[in-house]
């Protein structure tokens, strides 16, 4: 793959620049961010503690007293952030319900794409063995579903598909038979003959370099696959193989 060092920066001071790249390398390394270890009420972008509520399952859907009829939607990656949940979602009346869970016969590992953030998001795979991977609940209003789809990508780099899985949710003191999630359209990334579980952004940018070719700084490897979509797609085209 050609290498380039022509990066185009934002005009502005030194100090500006520093900090405008500072901004999209954070962004970058720190996927998913700081996802909450409790349940939690996110409304009209502020998150609060949950308290009970009641809800009925009703097909593939779920009525939560208060909200109202949901969709039942499993985040494996950065979604259950409450930063992403305010930047996909802002101040707008939006009444979200979400808590950790615990799923069996499926793990998390690295999409083999890079998102346009600059991060190797993430994904689910079915694995037999697993049973105990960590997820996010979360029940979102039907009438948000179109935003989040479109917040995902929705046809491009992911499907929202339905999980047959039975869920415990202790924290609704009741469980689910099956959830939504989304699903990578790419895949799984793969090293050494096997989907790279799903761990640290350092690691998972590192080994695209590596199938790119690249073989300066991380950061600005990083950087430039955000600031170039020509780029960043043909890094995602070397995950591939």
């Amino acid at each position: 793959m050609l290498q380039t060092l022509e990066i185009q920066t934002r005009s502005g001071s030194p100090g500006r620049v520093c900090s405008f790249r500072a901004s999209l390398l954070t962004r970058a390394f720190d996927y998913p961010y700081n996802t909450p270890p409790t349940p939690l009420h996110f409304r009209q972008g502020r998150a609060g503690p949950l308290t009970a509520r009641g809800v009925r399952v009703s097909g593939r859907l779920v009525v939560v007293q208060g909200v109202g009829l949901c969709a039942p939607v499993l985040a494996v990656g950065s979604n259950a952030a409450v930063s992403v949940l305010r930047r996909k979602f802002g101040a707008r009346p939006v009444d979200i319900i979400q808590g950790p869970v615990r799923l069996s016969g499926h793990d998390k590992v690295h999409s083999a794409h890079i998102a346009r953030y600059g991060a190797m998001p993430a994904t689910l795979i079915e694995c037999p063995g697993a049973t105990n991977t960590s997820a996010h609940l979360q029940l979102v209003p039907v009438q948000h579903i179109k935003a989040l789809d479109a917040s995902e990508a929705v046809g491009t780099n992911y499907d929202r598909v339905w999980l047959e899985q039975r869920i415990e949710v202790p924290w609704l003191s009741g469980r689910l038979e099956g959830v939504w999630t989304y699903r990578s359209r790419h895949g799984p990334a793969m090293r050494d003959g096997d989907p790279m579980v799903f761990g640290a952004q350092k690691h998972a940018l590192a080994h695209a370099a590596e199938c790119a070719g690249w073989q300066l700084d991380l950061e600005a490897f990083v950087y430039l696959m955000v600031r170039d979509a020509g780029f960043r797609l043909a890094v995602t085209q070397a995950l591939k193989g």
